[in-house]
């Protein structure tokens, strides 16, 4: 099958196995504090009808962006909301597309995001590495007209500090660029809840469009919501492509979600205790699975190695897909250059403790056969 499989792909046969290390969507059994929320689901959904649409949007803009230590968010014009980042990414290529944008994107990243830019704007997409955020001097300024971004990156946990996201902030507004953030991941990496991303980007008086999500985050059977901000530059444009698609999101959803959010700890956001523990698990078998963690540093919920093997990791992939186990090679990630990321696997950790201890064993038993 090799690497003419979109990652998406390889999920959506994941999903129904038992060893899917592939999905980098929160798959998780709520612990026991949050359990209560989904016993009083009556009474979250006769809340949801009686309570005003724009009231719930703001009570979850005021748990999430909480939660998130973001509190300049109130500055900005209203949260735009959508059923997943991949309606607000849409949104985004839009823009892209009537504004007859080049665009600088990152790699390696998620193969979707070029994919759907590919669709609207073709060949005006420039490969820009993920290490050249953190010394913007190195990114092609003058080949672009927006940078687009995932921090923290998926697949890798590369995230800029707070020196260095001014820096690049700073950088985009003296090249008078359009920066659009990726955020989903942001609830990953503790730093991202010390410091006001927004407030830099308002201080700095750049262009800029964000979207968030919950999906990465907050395991309830796919309910979820995406979400964007941006500068009084670009709201307008976001908000009309938006309004022509749909109308609101479900008042149920945010209700149900806010009162998820707000069972959570800002100091030990839940799905940080898991993918700590499975991190842990994961790294103290290396020697068995003969990978290379790649970014030590990395609290993301997804891990991205070396494999090591002296074939492509599409072709690995596929061989440990006759064992049942699914992980996502790193070829697709590199969408410039496919061949750059056959030597990368990305692991996902965002699972229940035993179940990712078994996909370990089993991963480890798979690779010896081979």
């Amino acid at each position: 099958m090799g690497n003419s499989r979109k990652l998406t792909e390889i999920q959506q046969h994941a999903l129904v196995k038992t060893f899917d290390m592939s999905v980098g969507h929160a798959k998780y059994t709520l612990p026991d504090y949050q359990k209560g929320v989904i016993e009083n689901l009556p009474f979250i959904f006769n809340e949801s009808i009686k309570t005003p649409h724009k009231e719930i949007e703001k009570t979850f803009c005021e748990a999430y962006f909480g939660l998130a230590g973001q509190p300049s968010y109130r500055e900005l014009k209203p949260t735009i909301f959508h059923y997943s980042t991949s309606i607000s990414l849409e949104v985004l290529a839009n823009v892209f597309r009537i504004k007859n944008m080049r665009v600088g994107l990152n790699t390696p990243t998620f193969d979707n995001l070029a994919d759907i830019l590919k669709r609207h704007i073709n060949s005006n997409i420039i490969a820009v590495s993920e290490n050249s955020l953190a010394d913007p001097e190195n990114i092609p300024w003058n080949q672009i007209d927006s940078l687009f971004i995932t921090i923290p990156n998926n697949p890798t946990g590369f995230y800029l500090d707070e020196t260095q996201f001014r820096n690049l902030v700073k950088k985009c507004k003296k090249e008078n660029k359009l920066l659009a953030i990726d955020f989903c991941f942001r609830l990953t990496e503790e730093d991202y809840q010390r410091f006001d991303q927004y407030k830099i980007l308002i201080e700095e008086q750049v262009d800029f469009i964000t979207y968030e999500d919950t999906g990465k985050i907050w395991s309830i059977a796919d309910l979820k919501v995406g979400f964007m901000l941006s500068s009084d530059s670009y709201y307008q444009i976001i908000k009309d492509i938006s309004d022509d698609v749909l109308l609101n999101v479900s008042p149920f959803i945010l209700n149900l979600l806010i009162n998820i959010i707000r069972l959570e700890d800002p100091e030990n956001i839940y799905i940080n205790q898991l993918c700590n523990i499975n991190r842990a698990y994961f790294r103290d078998n290396l020697g068995k699975l003969n990978f290379t963690v790649v970014n030590q540093n990395s609290k993301s919920t997804v891990e991205w190695v070396l494999h090591n093997r002296n074939i492509p990791a599409t072709e690995l992939v596929d061989k440990l897909e006759t064992f049942g186990l699914f992980l996502s090679p790193g070829a697709q990630f590199y969408w410039n250059n496919f061949n750059e990321g056959e030597k990368y696997l990305r692991i996902a950790l965002a699972r229940d403790p035993n179940k990712f201890k078994q996909s370990v064993d089993e991963l480890i038993h798979a690779l010896s056969q081979n």
